[in-house]
């Protein structure tokens, strides 16, 4: 047995040791959740860039499925354009109406033949869409455009900014120059 004089200093040796034992695991937690919020922070970034990236291929998908049924509609109906979107769908040249992925409201612009060509090449005029609607008799939708200005991650078609790829009839390898109304 511990002789009593020694009892009172043994007891607050191990108080201090549980002590420092103690505030040595607080510093281990604290470093533990500050390496898992850096982790998380550096995954973050990527995750965002990824879902940007698969945004931008969405445009491309469905801004091509729109140039696509105004090929078909031309063909079903040579000289005539669609009146709107849910005609495409009517002709059964839109399986269905695709929103643009980048607009909170979803809502493309319209691209249609500039009737002042340039150099005997075809030049296209974008509109908003609600612009469209009160000039449609007179410039016919030939393709859809996104609204929305940004810096993309890829180069479609030798266009670096989202809001400038085209998806209309008659463009081939690269967008030809456009102007916005």
């Amino acid at each position: 047995k511990t002789p009593q004089r020694f009892e009172g200093a043994t007891q607050a040796l191990q108080g201090e040791g549980m002590r420092r034992n103690r505030g040595f695991l607080y510093i281990m937690a604290i470093f533990a959740v500050l390496c898992l919020s850096i982790g998380l922070l550096t995954a973050i970034q990527p995750l965002a860039t990824q879902m940007e990236r698969e945004r931008e291929e969405e445009l491309i998908f469905r801004g091509d499925q729109y140039r696509l049924a105004l090929d078909l509609y031309s063909r079903k109906k040579p000289g005539a354009a669609p009146k709107d979107f849910k005609e495409l769908v009517q002709e059964r040249c839109l399986r269905r109406l695709y929103r643009e992925p980048f607009s909170e409201d979803g809502v493309w612009d319209i691209v249609t033949y500039d009737p002042v060509q340039k150099e005997g090449k075809k030049s296209y005029l974008v509109f908003s869409y609600d612009k469209w609607l009160t000039v449609k008799d007179r410039y016919p939708m030939v393709g859809v455009a996104s609204p929305v200005k940004r810096k993309s991650f890829r180069i479609y078609k030798g266009r670096e900014k989202s809001h400038e790829w085209l998806f209309a009839l008659g463009i081939g390898e690269k967008i030809p120059d456009f102007k916005r109304e």
